[in-house]
């Protein structure tokens, strides 16, 4: 149950919601400890889950939503909570065409320059007991994760073994 008074974000990682696709997957951390405190794990319509993380979000104090926003359904989520005046959503700075205007665009971007800093960090945090994770699939998942090598094209980065690093 939630806490009054008490912040807490919605980390949510999105994808196409088929059945052969990646999962999706949404954890709910109290802020003042990192514990996480809820979380889902499954395949799920984009849609549908937009509506569910609402109703999350304001469950939890108004959380601050944290959506991925690199995905092709991302920019569908995001237009969601956004059209049900979800007042609490993640944005950082990107530099517009003119280099002189900042844009707030919503949602989170994994891309290949930052992942490996976040799996570092995320390191970091259970070696030094800064986050609990009391959901036994996240750490099944988190123990898959680790650098792939494209032997043929040389290509690396980070990726779970079965592709599936919610």
């Amino acid at each position: 149950m939630p806490i009054p008074g008490y912040g807490y974000s919605l980390g949510v990682d999105l994808s196409e919601g088929g059945e052969k696709s990646d999962f999706t997957s949404a954890h709910v951390i109290k802020c003042m400890t990192n514990e996480i405190v809820a979380t889902w794990h499954g395949r799920i319509n984009p849609d549908s889950f937009a509506r569910q993380c609402v109703y999350a979000g304001y469950w939890y104090n108004t959380a601050i939503m944290c959506p991925e926003s690199k995905t092709r359904s991302g920019g569908a989520f995001i237009a969601i909570i956004r059209a049900a005046n979800y007042p609490n959503v993640y944005q950082r700075r990107a530099t517009g065409w003119n280099r002189n205007i900042m844009l707030k665009t919503f949602g989170f971007e994994t891309d290949a320059f930052n992942k490996p800093r976040i799996v570092f960090e995320m390191r970091k945090l259970l070696v030094d007991h800064k986050i609990v994770i009391p959901c036994g699939k996240t750490l099944d998942e988190m123990n898959e994760f680790q650098e792939v090598r494209d032997v043929d094209n040389e290509n690396h980065g980070f990726g779970a073994i079965e592709g599936n690093d919610d």
